[in-house]
């Protein structure tokens, strides 16, 4: 995920069950750091990740297979 998005400020991480649930308990209750966090998440993924860079880049490798 770090090489897509940068972790808990674009995107929420976690390690295991216990920390999944303490975020969620945490950002349910901060209201503002959720939304600037799922703000940057959305402006990323429209900037970077869209269907056509994708494609593109899927292009690009099967292109390169052939080469």
């Amino acid at each position: 995920m770090a090489d897509f998005f940068e972790p808990d400020v674009e995107i929420l991480t976690y390690r295991d069950q216990e920390e999944c649930v303490e975020k969620v308990k945490y950002y349910l209750k901060h209201d503002d750091e959720r939304e600037q966090i799922a703000q940057a998440g959305q402006k990323r993924t429209l900037r970077d990740h869209t269907y056509r860079m994708r494609m593109e880049k899927l292009n690009s490798y099967i292109l390169n297979l052939f080469q």
